[in-house]
C-alpha cells in the first residue's frame, strides 16, 4: 500500500505593484500673496480682492487702507468714501513661508442715478420699411438691454414682445402704432427705462410666415405651401442683418418644411427670409 500524496491545485496568489512619481508644484513664498481686484458693477466704491494663489491651509490677512480688514480668502469690502487707498495681501503658510503683496485702489464716487440718462433712436430698413433698427444710447456705458414691442391699442389675451439683447432689429407684422420700451442697466448699477410709440406706415409686399419652435436652441422649422413645384431659397439674418445661414431646396406640390440648424448661433432674434416665385416672406424666431 503506498501513501496518497493530494496535490493543491488552489493558485498561489498573485500580487502586483505600481509606483509613479507625483510632483505637486508649490508657488514660491513670496509670490503667494498675490491679489487681483474688481471693482463692482453695481456700485464703484465696493471691491472683490481675490488671492491668485488659494488654500485653505494658509492664512490670509487683507488690510483696505481706510483702517479695516478681513481675514476671509475672498473679500469684500466696500469704501465709505471716495479717494486712493493702499490694499494689502498677507499669506501665512508657516514661520518660513510667508509674504506680503499691496496695490493702489482708486475709488470713484457712487454714481447718482439721477444723471444717469437714456434714450434710444431707430432706423427703418430701406427695402423693407416695417423691418426696425434700434440703438439704444446713454451717458454712461450700457451694461444689459431689454426692449418690449406692444401693439398699440392693447387688445386683450394679447402679450407684448420681449426682446433681451444689445440694439435688435425688428419685423413689425403690421402697421399702426407701436409702444416701444426700452430698460437698461448701467454702470453703477442704475436701471433706467425709456418708453416712445412709433408709428409703422407701410409694410412691404411681403408675406409673414411662422417659425416653430419659437423659442428654440436647436432647430426651427418654417411651412411653405407651394401651389405646383419650384425652387424654395431660404436666408437667415441676425438682429445686426448679417447672413448666417443659406438653404436653396426644390420645394413640391402642397406643403413643404424648411428648417435650420441653429444649436451653434448665439441666442438673439433672427429673421428668415424666403423667396419662392413670386413670393417674399419673411419669418422671425429667438434663439435661446
Amino acid at each position: 500500500m503506498y501513501p496518497v500524496r493530494k496535490l493543491n491545485t488552489t493558485p498561489a496568489p498573485c500580487v502586483a505593484e505600481f509606483c509613479k512619481l507625483v510632483v505637486v508644484n508649490t508657488p514660491p513664498c513670496n509670490t503667494n500673496s498675490n491679489f487681483n481686484f474688481i471693482r463692482s458693477t453695481a456700485n464703484s466704491q465696493t471691491f472683490t480682492f481675490v488671492p491668485v494663489n488659494q488654500s485653505n491651509a494658509a492664512q490670509y490677512t487683507w488690510t483696505f487702507g481706510d483702517g479695516t480688514g478681513s481675514h476671509d480668502m475672498i473679500a469684500t469690502h466696500h469704501y465709505a468714501q471716495p479717494g486712493t487707498y493702499t490694499a494689502c495681501l498677507t499669506v501665512w503658510f508657516s514661520p518660513t513661508c510667508a509674504s506680503t503683496t499691496c496695490k493702489t485702489i482708486q475709488v470713484t464716487p457712487q454714481i447718482n442715478c439721477d444723471s444717469v440718462h437714456v434714450y434710444y433712436t431707430y432706423q427703418a430698413d430701406p427695402q423693407v420699411p416695417n423691418k426696425i433698427h434700434f440703438y439704444a444710447n446713454s451717458n454712461l456705458p450700457i451694461l444689459d438691454q431689454t426692449w418690449t414691442i406692444t401693439r398699440l391699442p392693447v387688445a386683450a389675451g394679447t402679450n407684448p414682445v420681449t426682446l433681451h439683447q444689445n440694439n435688435p432689429t425688428y419685423l413689425f407684422p403690421d402697421t399702426g402704432y407701436y409702444r416701444v420700451c426700452l430698460r437698461v442697466v448701467t454702470l453703477g448699477g442704475c436701471i433706467k427705462e425709456y418708453c416712445s410709440t412709433i408709428h409703422i406706415a407701410q409694410v412691404a409686399n411681403a408675406c409673414i410666415l411662422q417659425a416653430y419652435p419659437n423659442p428654440t436652441s436647436s432647430l426651427v422649422n418654417v411651412n411653405v405651401t407651394l401651389t405646383q413645384p419650384e425652387m424654395i431659397h431660404a436666408y437667415m439674418y441676425n438682429s445686426q442683418n448679417v447672413l448666417v445661414r443659406e438653404k436653396h431646396v426644390q420645394g413640391v406640390s402642397g406643403l413643404n418644411v424648411v428648417n435650420f440648424t441653429v444649436g451653434d448661433l448665439p441666442a438673439g432674434l433672427y429673421t428668415i427670409k424666403l423667396i419662392y416665385g413670386n413670393h417674399v416672406c419673411y419669418a422671425q424666431f429667438q434663439k435661446l
